[in-house]
């Protein structure tokens, strides 16, 4: 059997070395009992174990295994090779000997991850804040002394628990993508003093996958690797990328790695989630004058970490500021506050930044194409209205409202450019390669009236220029 270990030599710990040349010789060096006791708790080397000496198989096996750890040692070197070495000798003798959270499975001389929580940066979004309850629950007597594995198991079973909703534990959940986020989650809420305005938190380049120790930020491998006790930690973790986005297979890793099941168990969908369009949902809020008292906010589908492109944090890592033209910290999380007309203008701009900045064809102007379409489609919403002398918005706690003119106010600010400096400022810190790929993979196909979160009357006028922005580019304009 070829040699391939030797390039490996003093670019890998001593340990990983000497398994690699242990397999080669088909376990016939004698090697260290230190090492032997890591060797000896791999699920595959128990398999073969110990027969390998004497059983022809069990050494095709051996060498079958050679390969596959070879293979795997070079792409993890490309994988982290921004590391210090110390540091990337440690990540791989995580996979080699330990793999404890086992998203890393093996299929012959090859491998895969189901998940990879691989410690790395992305901008995350999300509407409205809220109180969390970690460290209150990470210091109960059950948990506060939990170490390695047992103590990322308590984390991932507080982020299941957060995503399921239903059980006592409350985090913050964070989006990857900035246009999911808008059209699912951001919305406008009533504030203490009465007024009604939608909230959004940015982080740039925050550090995901990752736990802080006190001032420390580490990878979960290294976490797992060391002694330190869940109590007085903080996370950041990943939810949105098992492999090929397939929540099946997010489901699978999760049961292997924590023997329970990862499931939102369905709740009854209420009869507005049959409504897709943006001229049913008006039907259904202003021709059949729905009551006031109906409690209409809630998730209609099942929740899931992977669509949502999801992070869940246990608090607050990072300082959080509002937003301020000219004293931007963009290393802090930053917190915008819109009222129901800058969120209209936000969502409007979104969608002409976008057109304007992957416009692969240069000789159409598909932004104005974009505003045109949104205004024939409110166009054809007034026609309506006027066929209906009937058609009145429902007693609400935004008052008496006259709904051509507020319809007309809607149009003036899809006709006109936004000057809105925070509207500007928070297009300014979207990661907007990340949005062209969520639209290249088609994404936003999916996008129903039924995924958005906040339906009380605030939004009504919210959730149908969302709509009617998504059906005037579906498929259309975003050709990419």
């Amino acid at each position: 059997m070829a040699i391939k270990h030797e390039v490996f030599k003093n670019k890998i710990s001593k340990d990983a070395y000497q398994f690699l040349v242990w397999l080669h010789s088909k376990a016939l060096h004698e090697i260290e009992m230190s090492l032997f006791e890591q060797i000896k708790n791999i699920p595959e080397i128990k398999e073969v174990f110990p027969h390998a000496l004497t059983d022809e198989d069990s050494q095709l096996k051996i060498k079958t295994l050679y390969l596959r750890y070879c293979h795997l040692i070079e792409h993890l070197i490309a994988e982290y090779q921004e590391l210090e070495s110390d540091e990337k000798q440690q990540m791989i003798d995580y996979y080699v000997f330990n793999n404890s959270l086992k998203e890393l499975n093996f299929l012959g001389m090859g491998f895969y991850y189901d998940c990879k929580y691989k410690q790395t940066t992305a901008t995350l979004y999300k509407g409205r804040s809220k109180q969390v309850n970690w460290k209150q629950k990470a210091s109960d007597e059950t948990r506060k002394n939990k170490v390695s594995t047992d103590a990322v198991k308590e984390m991932f079973k507080a982020c299941r628990q957060h995503i399921n909703t239903g059980g006592d534990i409350e985090l913050k959940s964070y989006s990857k993508c900035f246009i999911l986020d808008l059209f699912k989650y951001i919305s406008l809420y009533e504030q203490p003093d009465g007024h009604f305005l939608a909230d959004v938190y940015v982080k740039e380049k925050a550090d995901i996958n990752i736990i802080q120790v006190h001032d420390q930020t580490i990878s979960i491998q290294k976490y797992i690797l060391a002694d330190y006790r869940l109590q007085n930690i903080e996370f950041a973790i990943d939810f949105s990328e098992p492999r090929n986005y397939d929540r099946d297979n997010f489901y699978r890793w999760y049961k292997s790695f924590m023997e329970t099941e990862f499931k939102k168990e369905s709740s009854e969908t209420p009869s507005i989630s049959e409504y897709k369009n943006f001229e049913e949902y008006f039907q259904y809020y202003f021709a059949n004058n729905l009551n006031q008292s109906e409690n209409r906010t809630q998730v209609s589908l099942m929740v899931s970490p992977v669509s949502d492109r999801e992070v869940v944090l246990s608090g607050d890592l990072w300082e959080t500021i509002d937003f301020e033209t000219n004293e931007n910290q963009r290393d802090a999380c930053i917190h915008f506050s819109f009222t129901e007309e800058e969120l209209f203008e936000l969502i409007i701009a979104y969608f002409v930044t976008f057109l304007n900045m992957f416009n692969r064809n240069e000789e159409a102007d598909l932004a104005q194409a974009f505003r045109n379409d949104v205004l024939a489609i409110l166009d054809k919403l007034q026609e309506i209205i006027n066929k209906n002398s009937e058609t009145e918005v429902p007693n609400n706690t935004i008052g008496e409202i006259d709904i051509t003119k507020k319809i007309d106010a809607i149009k003036h600010i899809v006709a006109v450019e936004s000057t809105n400096k925070k509207v500007l400022g928070l297009l300014e810190m979207i990661d907007w390669d990340y949005e062209k790929k969520y639209w290249s993979d088609r994404n936003v196909d999916k996008f129903v009236f039924k995924k958005i979160y906040n339906k009380n009357a605030e939004n009504i006028f919210v959730n149908v220029l969302k709509c009617v922005c998504i059906d005037a580019v579906r498929g259309k304009h975003f050709g990419i």
